[in-house]
């Protein structure tokens, strides 16, 4: 069996994916003096929130099934994909927060935490597709037969590739955003900046996936939180260094 041509965008994909993954902590420690910590900080909160999540999902998965069997509605589907991101990258992210120096609202701190949170994301997610597509042209023909076909089925999409990637350049300025959201919302010790976090994050996972909307629809949607996020990630720093004791000062 011979791989499709296709599977050299995945293999593309994933390794573009780890690169800007790894880049960006280093980006960020030159030119704005994040702490390493800070993005250790950001990729063990995630891997906590998101070991969770799934944990969370299973038992929730469970309770959807007995109620509805295999036709979940989408309203119900969607309601509960979204509570499941706010409660557990919302919530673990805000006692992280309130047990570490992140807590001071230091910008340089919060952005290399928020960035890092998103960027491990994307490294995590990156992993597969890279490998995936380096499977589909090194080793397809060693593979059973059922899982060659599957895996030459996947890694033939050629769209996939560039949705990947355009979904991950927008979760990181999405989750750095609401990362400090939540910083500023433990630093002002108002509940408003958490609550709006909870709300957007959980929105932006309740949006359908696979076929449950068209695909263009999809990533439209993505695309106009990934532009607000963008913007209103600025303003979100600057609100947090008027909040900081000693707005110019990072960690080392």
């Amino acid at each position: 069996m011979v791989a499709s041509p296709n599977a050299w965008l995945w293999v593309a994909s994933g390794a573009v994916a780890l690169l800007g993954a790894a880049a960006l902590p280093i980006h960020l420690r030159l030119r704005h003096g994040s702490a390493w910590s800070d993005a250790l900080l950001g990729a063990g909160t995630w891997t906590v929130s998101v070991g969770l999540k799934l944990v969370g999902a299973l038992i929730v998965g469970g309770m959807l099934w007995s109620l509805f069997g295999n036709e979940i509605p989408l309203g119900v589907d969607m309601v509960a994909t979204g509570l499941l991101t706010g409660v557990f990258e919302c919530g673990i992210t805000l006692v992280v927060v309130a047990l570490t120096r992140l807590r001071e609202g230091r910008p340089a701190s919060a952005l290399g935490f928020g960035m890092a949170f998103g960027a491990f994301e994307a490294l995590v997610l990156g992993v597969p597709v890279l490998l995936g597509g380096l499977a589909a042209i090194l080793w397809l023909d060693a593979m059973p037969p059922e899982d060659a076909r599957e895996l030459a089925k996947n890694t033939g999409d050629a769209v996939r590739p560039f949705t990947f990637l355009l979904e991950r350049v927008i979760a990181v300025p999405l989750h750095a955003l609401t990362c400090i959201w939540i910083i500023l919302s433990v630093r002002q010790r108002r509940a408003a900046p958490f609550l709006l976090a909870f709300v957007v994050k959980s929105a932006c996972d309740a949006v359908p996936t696979g076929d449950q909307i068209p695909l263009a629809l999809q990533q439209l949607i993505y695309v106009a939180i990934g532009i607000v996020a963008a913007l209103l990630l600025g303003p979100a720093l600057r609100s947090l260094s008027r909040a900081a004791p000693d707005a110019g000062a990072s960690s080392s």
